[in-house]
């Protein structure tokens, strides 16, 4: 999808109208149910007032057999509600073969007995079941009479406190004495644990009536008479039994055994414990509940007759059964059912009147028309498939499988009920700079009651601690390296003066040696003529002072402080012994050129940016979907809001990593976005982005622009002092050249005028030693 870019203005990201819209829907559903006896005149409003409406849920007390549970199957029957009794939830769940099922099923096998406390999280796990919240209850097994995991007390305050509390109660009164003589005649079948009084298997037998003599019939009265016979020869051989006791099958009957609890002793102590811990509590429940709400019943009476007291007075109090879906196609029933390719129109005329409840009542339209309600409250777009169609409140729902058929017949409320239907919007915005990304992904999430993520903020942590952790490693390694630079310079500096020390060394032996072959040569001359004594004077001074010189020049401190004339006398004086190294300065972390090193380092890898794994975007991704998905879920009306979905993503990555890792990965997470809206400036090279890019950005522009003229004059000034510098250098250079050769010039003219006069000099000693041999 690809949408021009727009001059958004400033925008308020607030959704007010949707927070306004959202209390107002909350006010009209308590004034709906507030006024809930009064029939609503808006069909939506009394759809509304339904979904909302609290399901009956009733509460049946009594002894210990005195009917309970043959009185709430009746009740379930008729109000279409769930019966939560121990035997029925364990046999419920056993059948499921699930884990839990497998287990049950086992330790029942073994013999074993479930204790009260796993029995009575079982029936607490029931009431919190979707299908009660939808179809309410009718509970049967409440309070436990074994407390010794908790208190009867508790467990009714538990009842009381739950969401789903007890709108109405049955007392089913009985006299100890009926009591115990009902219970001590009660069997049960082994195979499936079903109880059955005496009337089901041993009923009372009418007496029968004797014959009345009737006259002799006429001839034309034998086939009369015949057929009246074999009737009551018929009814002779009928099983005993009603509609209340049934009797049961002869295979059935031998298989009824009698419980150790049933035998009079037993029945005897259950009834005295029974009245001595519960009967107390169970007043108490009543008189605390609403008077109208609690019927009394007679326990004695039919079960048919009982069932007709409470139908009455429920009818009086305005119960109605809780509406339940009903499928349009039976399962199975593949010839009867239609294409799935079928047009949407034709399907919706074809379910009509599918199944009508009354004549010339046809089903309407739902306002998600072909589309699962369960796909879209877990925030995806599925159309409903039409052999899973079904029908509820007078609308026609179609759903996507078996399994969103289940959940919907279960509870179809938090699918139906607002803000739902909700499109389940994920978008992700995207485009150049300065392109209204930001405006739009608002805007959207305005309009659709939506979450928007701003993604570069939410991994802005992430690639900070990223460049954190990777400018830590570069510091690490660049000082280790660092140090090593500066030993090697150190170590190099040190076999330089090390090799300076040794060739003034050997200049220093060189200039001894030749001091020493000049003074043999000074001997030499002595011995061979006496008349160039004065000479020779003259040359062993010239001789001594070359030596001084020499000397002075070996005794002389090297650069680096080494004295090679007295390094040499110690060689010498030490023999063979070998010099000793000077250790190298220590070297660290604060070493001024280490650090110098190192920042430099660190500040060329700063300028580069972090790169995280794709791996690490989908994750942080999904953390914020999920995050605002709970959001909008809990700011539904009871936390039923939509699963999924309700996501604006603004300035997601545009790395075909990220987008490769999200498609690889965000199928099966739901992390993959419905719609792609990319900005985009269709102007001529780009220059409606460039205009506003500049008119939102001109005090930085015009801050950097001057910045750039400074820093160019203080460039060209800089220039000119540095060519005016050299300038000036080399005129002071060219005057010292010249002072030099001047100084060169007059030096070489006295040294002539000194030759001169020593020759001279030279002359008249030669003259005069001749004289004097002569």
């Amino acid at each position: 999808m690809s949408t021009t870019a727009d001059s958004f203005g400033a925008f308020d990201p607030s959704p007010i109208r949707s927070r306004v819209k959202s209390q107002t829907e909350k006010d009209k559903i308590s004034s709906l149910i507030k006024n809930e006896h009064v029939d609503p005149f808006s069909e939506d409003d009394a759809e509304l007032l339904t979904l909302n409406r609290k399901p009956a849920c009733f509460l049946i007390i009594g002894k210990p057999g005195s009917g309970k549970t043959t009185l709430a199957k009746k009740i379930r029957d008729a109000f279409n509600c769930e019966l939560v009794n121990p035997t029925e939830i364990l046999n419920g769940i056993i059948h499921t073969e699930t884990e839990l099922g497998e287990e049950l099923r086992k330790k029942l096998e073994a013999g074993e007995i479930l204790s009260d406390e796993v029995v009575f999280n079982l029936l607490l796990d029931k009431l919190k079941s979707p299908e009660v919240q939808h179809h309410g209850y009718v509970l049967d097994g409440l309070p436990c009479s074994n407390d010794s995991f908790m208190p009867m007390q508790k467990q009714l305050d538990l009842l009381k406190s739950m969401s789903l509390s007890p709108d109405y109660i049955l007392h089913l009164k009985l006299t100890n004495e009926d009591l115990q003589s009902r219970r001590v005649t009660v069997r049960i079948d082994f195979e499936d644990g079903a109880l059955y009084g005496k009337e089901f298997y041993d009923p009372d037998k009418p007496e029968k009536q004797p014959k009345e003599e009737k006259p002799e019939p006429d001839a034309d009265d034998d086939e009369e008479e015949e057929e009246e016979e074999e009737l009551e020869e018929e009814e002779e051989l009928e099983l005993p039994g009603s509609a209340d006791f049934p009797l049961l099958a002869p295979e059935v009957i031998q298989r009824l055994l009698r419980r150790p609890e049933d035998m009079p002793q037993s029945v005897t102590a259950g009834i005295e414990d029974y009245v001595a811990r519960c009967q107390r509590l169970v007043e108490d429940l009543m008189s605390d509940h609403d008077q109208q709400c609690v019927i009394e019943l007679n326990a004695t009476l039919l079960p048919s007759d009982i069932f007709r007291q409470v139908q009455l007075k429920l009818q009086s109090l305005g119960v109605q059964p809780a509406v339940t879906p009903m499928r349009l196609f039976e399962a199975g029933n593949e010839e009867d059912q239609p294409p799935e390719d079928m047009d949407t129109e034709e399907l919706m005329r074809m379910l009509g009147p599918k199944k009508m409840p009354a004549p010339r009542y046809r089903w309407q339209r739902s306002r998600w028309l072909r589309y699962c309600p369960v796909a879209l409250y877990e925030g995806s777009l599925v159309p409903g498939k039409p052999e899973f169609c079904c029908s509820f409140l007078n609308k026609i729902y179609c759903l996507s499988s078996l399994e969103a058929l289940a959940k919907f017949t279960k509870n179809p409320r938090p699918y139906l009920l607002p803000p739902q239907p909700r499109p389940p919007v994920k978008v992700v915005v995207s485009g150049p700079p300065h392109s209204g990304k930001t405006s739009t992904a608002f805007l959207l999430a305005e309009r659709y009651n939506a979450k928007v993520i701003d993604f570069e903020a939410l991994m802005l942590p992430r690639i900070e601690a990223a460049d954190s952790a990777r400018l830590e490693k570069v510091r690490s390694e660049a000082t280790a390296l660092a140090i090593e630079i500066v030993r090697a310079k150190l170590r190099e500096a040190a076999a330089a003066a090390k090799q300076a020390a040794e060739r003034a060394k050997q200049e220093a032996e060189e200039a001894r040696r030749a001091a020493e072959a000049a003074k043999g040569g000074e001997a030499e001359g002595e011995e061979e003529g006496e008349g160039e004594g004065d000479g020779e004077g003259e040359e062993n001074g010239e001789a001594e002072e070359a030596k001084k010189e020499e000397e002075g020049a070996a005794a002389a401190p090297e650069p680096d402080g080494t004295n090679t004339a007295a390094a040499d006398v110690g060689a010498v004086e030490g023999g063979e012994e070998e010099e000793q190294d000077e250790p190298l300065p220590e070297v660290d972390a604060q070493h001024p050129e280490v650090v110098a090193i190192v920042e430099a380092k660190v500040k060329e890898a700063a300028s580069a940016k972090a790169t995280l794994d794709a791996e690490i975007y989908v994750e942080v991704l999904e953390d914020a979907i999920r995050q605002v998905e709970r959001e909008q879920r809990q700011s539904a009306p009871n936390d039923q809001g939509p699963l999924a979905g309700g996501w604006v993503i603004d300035n997601f990555s545009l790395n075909r990593d990220v987008w490769n890792a999200v498609l690889e990965k965000g199928q099966e997470k739901g992390l993959l976005p419905d719609e792609l809206v990319i900005l985009r400036d269709s102007s001529d090279g780009g220059e409606y982005l460039l205009r506003r890019w500049y008119q939102r950005n001109r005090d930085s522009v015009r801050a950097s622009v001057q910045e750039r003229l400074d820093r160019e004059a203080e460039e060209k000034r800089r220039r000119e002092e540095e060519a005016l510098r050299k300038l000036e250098e080399e005129r002071a250079e060219q005057e010292r050249l010249a002072l030099e050769a001047e100084r060169l010039a007059k030096e070489a003219g006295e040294s002539e005028e000194g030759e001169e006069g020593e020759g001279e000099g030279d002359g008249k000693a030669k003259k005069t030693a001749e004289e004097e041999g002569e």
